[in-house]
């Protein structure tokens, strides 16, 4: 975890809720420059790593931490959880004081993010996307790239809370435009990795060395070579030793392919590409493989050969 040195501890109340593999580091990094952070989680049990740390105060209801907090950030795993925290009687919408800034960090619609922002404005308040970019590594050493829509604020502590958990804030206009990139950004990846994949697969059937072909892609961008990306140079040798390296889950990959398609179906946008790619982590979840991480896309391949590659 990256520290945080020569910073005052800040005097103002954050609220951050879900403390899952993104979440948690999240909130740690919060702590290096904020003297409180409310926080709240659903599965208890997530809470325990935090009891110790002075900084961190436990809530059992939402309820309780929007009363106290004028800056909420919001890191849930999927849609509904995202609408039953914001718009439940228990959530943060019927809670909040006026004048509060919530920031949605997790991966969502735009046109859910456009409803809750007109949503808060009832309350004064400002709803904005934080898109996170980066495996949960970067979120430890607060190296996330946060992708942000919506009204641009100069608010001290909103800014200083966004710059202790990540290296970069870019802003991209009006809400629902973090949301978009995030989403294109995460389904360019998940393409990547399945055709990388599939490509090494047939690498190896080919019968050729595939420690040399890896080589060579990788020494390809000094010639102008076409082949090599940075999922191939991160996740090639994990794919065929099926070895973990710390990247997110299939589950996330099939949820984020399924949004994808969900933002290419609002334009009428033919995605034959995506549609293929999301037909193979949906595979992986139906297999039990949702809790792998993504160079297990590999099984995939070699569910579809009908015997073993890698």
């Amino acid at each position: 975890m990256r520290i945080m040195e020569n910073k005052k501890i800040l005097d103002t109340s954050i609220g951050f809720i879900g403390a899952g593999m993104m979440g948690a580091p999240m909130i740690y990094n919060l702590t290096k420059n904020f003297s409180k952070v409310f926080v709240y989680d659903t599965d208890q049990t997530k809470l325990k790593e935090f009891e110790n740390n002075k900084s961190i105060i436990i809530v059992d209801a939402i309820g309780q931490l929007s009363k106290y907090c004028n800056i909420i950030f919001t890191c849930l795993p999927g849609i509904s959880e995202i609408k039953k925290v914001h718009l439940d009687k228990t959530g943060i919408f019927e809670n909040i004081l006026e004048n509060v800034i919530i920031c949605e960090l997790s991966t969502t619609l735009p046109k859910l993010s456009k409803s809750l922002e007109k949503k808060y404005c009832e309350k004064k308040s400002t709803y904005l996307e934080a898109m996170m970019i980066g495996p949960p590594k970067t979120a430890y050493n607060a190296e996330l790239l946060f992708i942000i829509s919506g009204k641009k604020v100069d608010n001290f502590y909103f800014l200083e809370a966004l710059n202790c958990m990540g290296r970069l804030n870019k802003w991209v206009g009006s809400i629902g435009n973090a949301s978009k990139a995030k989403l294109l950004h995460n389904a360019l990846g998940m393409i990547n990795m399945a055709a990388t994949a599939e490509i090494l697969g047939l690498c190896i059937k080919s019968g050729i060395d595939i420690n040399s072909f890896i080589d060579i892609v990788r020494q390809s961008p000094k010639s102008k070579g076409i082949g090599y990306s940075t999922i191939f140079d991160l996740y090639s040798e994990s794919i065929i030793n099926k070895s973990k390296t710390g990247t997110g889950k299939l589950r996330i990959a099939a949820k984020d392919t399924f949004l994808a398609k969900e933002l290419a179906s609002d334009q009428n946008y033919s995605t034959p590409i995506l549609d293929e790619t999301k037909k193979m982590f949906e595979e992986a979840k139906k297999m039990g493989l949702g809790e792998e991480e993504y160079s297990r896309v590999a099984d995939i391949v070699e569910y579809r050969y009908g015997s073993k590659i890698f």
